[in-house]
């Protein structure tokens, strides 16, 4: 895709995405947001900053979309996205297996989820248990 600058006056961007700005009164570009109003009418904003570029004394003549981040490989940006996607406890827990959930969890018995055939004793196997309780379809 070939880009180039766009005047304002020919076209404004979507409101809300990030863009590369050129500003008249100023020699180097910047990276920048358009919003709109209520009424229709809209600003420049410098990246997450509250006053617009208008607000700075600075014009902003064309704006162009930003390019795509340089990437060596698909493997790359599916590393960076798991890493910039934090992850709660509570997320770790729901993507667990019924595997690793058996294996972390306590017996269902003992917190009274469920009543399994169990002599609550050291011959019950209490991962087998649970695994089959958590496989088992939630009869409430």
């Amino acid at each position: 895709m070939e880009q180039r600058w766009i005047p304002v006056s020919e076209r404004l961007p979507d409101a809300d995405k990030y863009i590369l700005v050129s500003i008249e009164n100023f020699i180097i570009s910047d990276i920048g947001r358009y919003e709109t109003d209520k009424d229709g009418s809209g600003a420049f904003y410098p990246g997450d900053d509250g006053k617009s570029y208008v607000e700075y004394g600075l014009f902003v003549n064309a704006w162009m979309p930003l390019p795509e981040p340089y990437r060596e490989s698909e493997e790359e940006v599916a590393t960076i996205q798991n890493y910039d996607s934090k992850q709660t406890n509570a997320d770790r827990i729901r993507s667990m297996t019924d595997e690793e959930l058996a294996t972390n969890m306590m017996c269902p018995n003992e917190n009274g989820l469920a009543e399994i055939d169990c002599d609550k004793n050291d011959n019950c196997n209490c991962y087998e248990c649970l695994l089959k309780w958590l496989k088992a379809e939630n009869e409430e």
